[in-house]
């Protein structure tokens, strides 16, 4: 098949970008070239996809998270509605804002 074609290119390819010298047998260059797929070609990827989730999903995600001791901490809050609407609104901005900006950041750090 092709695959002699491709390996071949591979060489060249390898040795005219000079990873490889000039000398270097065809399984040196073919070794070589995977060992630079494995460590460049991941980063490349990785920075060429768009967000790991939308914005939406993540909210879902925090809401989750988040909701479920939102829902407690304000049932805490039986006797003290300003108490309730406070959790609340703190719950909300975690879950809309802080959360979800996180869950980007730790993907994107990796």
């Amino acid at each position: 098949g092709d695959m002699p074609k491709v390996y071949k290119n591979i060489v060249t390819l390898m040795k005219a970008s000079n990873t490889v010298s000039k000398d270097a047998e065809q399984q040196t260059a073919l070794d070589a070239f995977n060992d630079l797929v494995r460590e460049e070609m991941v980063n490349v990827v990785m920075r060429s996809q768009p967000k790991a989730f939308h914005y939406s999903q993540y909210v879902a995600l925090s809401a989750v998270w988040q909701g479920s001791l939102a829902v407690d901490d304000m049932c805490k809050q039986t006797n003290n509605p300003r108490g309730a609407l406070a959790v609340l609104a703190s719950s909300l901005f975690w879950v809309l804002c802080v959360l979800p900006l996180a869950m980007e950041a730790a993907l994107r750090l990796g």
